[in-house]
């Protein structure tokens, strides 16, 4: 590894005569994390450094594991230059690895749905302004005013006591 430090506090600082390239582009470029030095911190290289890799600093708090992934699948980090100097390196992302399906099969195909298993005395599920139930054709619609509806291509109810329907008005058909 390069023996160049240097500190937030002076981005000048260096054990050794720091080299004066620049480069003649904006923007961010991609490299890799090429280790990690006991004193300078990461280290990071990419295509056309002229020499060893050199210290880093970085806007992303990485843990050590990922740190470690990153180093052996040499995963792509972003890449700025403070000053547009070669030998100042900013790290500020890792390169996210593309989704195991396709991103356009994750957008057309929606979100999975979630299935819930409760053995319990009590369930709650409540919505802000709707909770909707619903299966095929059957639904049960309940709504913030109070109203519930219940709707089917038939909608049977049984019961073993009293079947009551109660209401200001009751309309049958």
């Amino acid at each position: 590894m390069t023996n160049m430090s240097r500190s937030p506090q002076n981005p000048n600082s260096s054990k050794q005569n720091a080299r004066t390239e620049r480069f003649d582009f904006f923007g961010s470029i991609v490299g890799w994390i090429a280790g990690i030095d006991s004193e300078l911190g990461i280290q990071v290289d990419f295509e056309g450094n002229p020499g060893a890799p050199l210290p880093a600093l970085s806007t992303v708090s990485l843990k050590p594991e990922e740190l470690r992934e990153a180093i052996a699948e040499r995963r792509g980090v972003v890449l700025l230059f403070e000053r547009n100097h070669a030998e100042r390196p900013l790290l500020i992302g890792l390169v996210q690895p593309p989704p195991a399906e396709g991103l356009l099969d994750l957008i057309v195909d929606g979100v999975d749905p979630v299935e819930a298993r409760v053995d319990g005395e009590r369930v709650v599920i409540e919505g802000r302004d709707e909770v909707v139930l619903r299966c095929g054709n059957a639904s049960i619609v309940m709504r913030r005013d109070g109203r519930i509806v219940v709707r089917g291509t038939e909608v049977v109810s049984h019961s073993t006591g009293t079947n009551r329907i109660r209401g200001g008005s009751v309309r049958i058909n």
